[in-house]
């Protein structure tokens, strides 16, 4: 099952894009805050990165 990791602020915008994607059988880590990515990356592999680019603390 592919993995997407979601790094995105606005929790429901995420949870629309984790609902669609989920939907299709793909599995979905939701992180709110860019601080910490690269520690989860390190520990769980992921497919695919979906970042907003507009984060605060970038």
């Amino acid at each position: 099952m592919p993995h997407i990791l979601l790094v995105e602020d606005d929790r429901e915008f995420a949870g629309l894009i984790t609902l669609f994607l989920e939907k299709q059988e793909i599995k979905v880590t939701h992180v709110c805050e860019a601080e910490g990515v690269i520690t989860l990356l390190c520990t769980t592999p992921v497919d695919l990165i979906i970042m907003d680019i507009g984060l605060v603390k970038m």
